[in-house]
């Protein structure tokens, strides 16, 4: 599974969702995690990192823009 990150920037949702579709249309990607950062100048909570390391093989984050 891959954890996809949000910062919550303007187009940051959009850069990941069409990488999200790149990685399912032309590596099979099957399952996807998606979450969102409270805002963009902070760093992510400890627990929704942990969330992430614990369920996904790879994280891809995105800043917008």
């Amino acid at each position: 599974m891959a954890g996809f990150l949000d910062n919550r920037k303007p187009n940051a949702d959009k850069l990941l969702a069409r990488i999200r579709d790149v990685l399912q249309a032309q590596y099979g990607l099957a399952d996807a995690l998606w979450r969102s950062k409270f805002i963009y100048s902070r760093p992510a909570a400890p627990e929704l990192l942990e969330e992430l390391a614990q369920h996904c093989q790879c994280v891809i984050t995105a800043i917008g823009d």
